[in-house]
């Protein structure tokens, strides 16, 4: 009889232990992959223009600009643009190919965009998906004034209409080129930013890189992985006021 109480007793936690665990998944995903999921809003982009200036006129015209007048910038302004950043650009033996060049194509690079005054867009954060030419919300409201001052008090900031974040997860170069993988991605953000450069020229856009920021308030608004991926460089965007 004391047996079987005993196995009883053993039988009825199990199923409770159980149970529990059943309504508590605690570490099934980072608690930023969570907060991202609840959201799940994806848009997708207008297919960009292969039109515009030619590459010597963009190289003319390109300059950094840090004055902005507070009008919002298109879907298919945003299209361009982020097509530019990592757009697939041609698939070959099976690899999609982008319009950034990257070492050993292993594109370590992430883009983010804060979009404030983009109109046909909700405001808020996003990550731009280059196989689908998409982007997926991240958080909702404006950002640029917080980036600003994540920026080092850079306040031009906020008046932009957006800004194109990039950030890395090494692991992709340096499990190939170990520690010398590093310079190739901040390399490849520079190759990015440069194509933000032009093609904002060719859109008759404002924009200006910037490096200066204070890495974990970046990393906490993005809600990114910070054991995996960091934020490197970034592209404020506008229209110029002069």
């Amino acid at each position: 009889m004391k047996r079987f109480l005993m196995v009883a007793l053993l039988m009825a936690y199990t199923a409770v232990a159980c149970a529990q665990s059943d309504v508590h998944p605690q570490h099934t995903q980072p608690q930023n992959q969570q907060e991202s999921v609840q959201i799940a809003v994806s848009v997708e982009l207008p297919k960009p223009e292969m039109s515009g200036l030619t590459v010597e006129q963009a190289i003319m015209q390109r300059r950094s600009v840090r004055t902005y007048l507070p009008n919002p910038l298109t879907l298919a302004h945003l299209s361009q643009l982020l097509f530019a950043a990592q757009g697939i650009t041609h698939t070959e033996n099976g690899s999609a190919l982008r319009s950034a060049p990257s070492a050993g194509a292993l594109y370590p690079l992430e883009i983010y965009l804060v979009a404030d005054r983009i109109t046909g867009l909700e405001k808020g954060i996003y990550k731009y998906i280059p196989q689908s030419h998409s982007v997926e919300l991240i958080s909702r409201g404006e950002h640029l004034e917080e980036l600003s001052v994540i920026c080092y008090n850079q306040m031009f900031i906020a008046n932009g209409s957006c800004a194109i974040v990039m950030t890395a997860i090494p692991s992709r170069t340096t499990r190939v080129y170990n520690e010398r993988g590093l310079r190739y991605i901040y390399m490849e953000a520079g190759h990015v930013s440069e194509n933000i450069y032009l093609q904002s020229a060719s859109l008759q856009l404002a924009t200006v890189a910037v490096g200066a920021f204070r890495d974990q308030q970046l990393k906490k608004m993005l809600l990114i992985d910070e054991s995996e991926e960091t934020p490197v460089y970034l592209n404020i965007i506008g229209v110029p006021a002069q």
